[in-house]
C-alpha cells in the first residue's frame, strides 16, 4: 500500500517517532556543544578549568553538591529518559 507522498504506508510510523526523537537529538547536540570543553579542551584556560573540578569533584562537601547538582540538571535529566518509548 502506497501512501498519498508516494512513500509507502509503513513509514507513518517511522515517520511519528523521527518526529517525537527530534526534539531530544536536538537537545543533545545542544548539550554536547556547551560541554565540548570538557572532552576537548582547546586552550589552556579550558583544559586549567578542567583540572579544577577534577580536584572539586574529590572534595567531600563541596564534591557532593556539585556532583548532586549535576545529577540533578535538565541536561542529565534529558539524558536520563527513554526517548524511543512513543506515548
Amino acid at each position: 500500500m502506497r501512501s498519498p507522498r508516494g512513500g509507502s504506508a509503513s513509514s507513518t510510523p517511522l515517520r511519528a517517532w523521527e518526529s517525537h526523537l527530534r526534539p531530544h537529538i536536538a537537545s543533545y547536540q545542544r548539550t554536547g556543544l556547551k560541554q565540548i570543553s570538557l572532552f576537548t579542551p582547546a586552550n589552556r584556560r579550558q583544559l586549567v578549568l578542567r583540572r579544577f573540578f577534577e580536584v572539586v569533584d574529590r572534595m567531600p562537601v563541596v564534591g557532593a553538591t556539585m556532583r548532586r547538582m549535576i545529577n540533578n540538571s535538565e541536561d542529565n535529566l534529558e539524558k536520563e529518559r527513554d526517548i524511543a518509548l512513543v506515548d
